[in-house]
């Protein structure tokens, strides 16, 4: 267990050879499958097994106890097996060619999951992050599509981004969005075309380990009836622009020739507060409030803040702002912020 845990925290990266495993294969030793055994005891293969798909490193929360870390070992690599298995990839591509998981060590308490694109870093919580894992490796494969600098979503995808744009579930989403009172800021990025693409990506692997008989809370639980994902009428639409776009993934990946000793360097604001509120408000088109504001900040990583409060940062950094005449923002009303034209 010692050796598991320091390996884990100095980030090795072991060679191994590439291959895909065959639905219901246990290749971990560890898993279950509907009518399997629960695995009871973290074996070296397991740390293999993870690192072997390309991650870099894995970086351990303070608060995540000794206890705790194998058992989210076991988790991130059955569901990295998982993702393999059911989408027919070699298991060394799961890593996205250096992929880094971070567990309760770099969240804002504000979500149980994000990615952070500039450091190519997967983060999920302590307690909270359960099923959270595929959303994220979506937005990550998002990243890994647009070349790692920009989201393919956002520039172009191919057939993905034009049939989820021109499906049935987007052209639903804004209302069951006004039926749950979700606006401004949030609303905007529901409807955002990297949001859609992990929305829709999650259903797909959902799907695809359902009819495999694979069952992994951890990795994934969707509603398939409706809400904020596709149903499964929607996904019959979507499903098969998926299909083409994993089918070309098989011909055209070229796995990294050596592997890595890395470790996950920690969060580097690249903006200041200030700044980061004025590149989102930028791409808004009316005014949000710091609630909207603070958490579009930080799900696009433009931000690390350093205390327990990031809203009240950044409503006393807009304020001054304000106070002293910048001229990039405007105060609208009651609380609401807009760039000013």
């Amino acid at each position: 267990m010692k050796k598991e845990t320091q390996l884990l925290e100095n980030g090795y990266v072991f060679a191994r050879k590439s291959r895909t495993p065959n639905i219901g294969e246990d290749i971990l030793g560890s898993r279950r499958h509907k009518a399997n055994k629960v695995r009871k005891v973290v074996r070296p293969e397991i740390t293999a097994f993870l690192f072997g798909t390309g991650i870099r490193a894995v970086q351990w929360g303070n608060y995540v106890t000794d206890k705790e870390r194998p058992e989210h070992l076991r988790k991130l690599a059955e569901s990295f097996q998982d993702i393999a298995v059911v989408l027919g990839l070699p298991t060394e591509f799961i890593g996205l060619n250096g992929l880094g998981l971070a567990v309760g060590a770099r969240g804002n308490g504000k979500s149980a999951a994000h990615y952070e694109p500039e450091q190519n870093t997967i983060n999920v919580t302590r307690k909270n992050g359960i099923d959270t894992l595929a959303h994220e490796w979506a937005h990550a494969l998002d990243r890994f599509l647009g070349g790692g600098k920009e989201y393919a979503s956002q520039i172009f995808c191919g057939d993905v981004r034009i049939t989820i744009l021109q499906s049935s579930f987007h052209d639903r989403l804004p209302g069951t969005l006004s039926q749950r009172g979700i606006r401004g800021a949030r609303r905007r990025y529901y409807l955002s075309a990297v949001e859609l693409f992990a929305r829709c990506f999650e259903v797909y692997l959902a799907d695809k380990l359902e009819a495999a008989g694979i069952e992994n809370a951890y990795l994934c639980k969707v509603d398939k009836d409706g809400g904020v994902y596709p149903t499964r009428e929607e996904m019959k639409e979507i499903a098969p622009a998926f299909d083409e776009m994993i089918e070309s993934l098989h011909k055209h990946f070229e796995p990294r020739e050596k592997p890595v000793i890395e470790s996950i360097p920690a969060p580097v604001s690249k903006m200041t507060a200030l700044d980061a509120a004025y590149e989102v408000l930028k791409e808004l088109r009316g005014a949000t409030t710091i609630k909207e504001l603070t958490a579009m900040i930080l799900e696009k990583g433009l931000w690390v803040p350093k205390g327990q409060k990031p809203e009240s940062t950044i409503a006393g950094v807009m304020s001054r702002a304000i106070s002293k005449g910048d001229p990039r923002f405007v105060r609208v009303g009651n609380g609401h912020y807009r760039k000013n034209s």
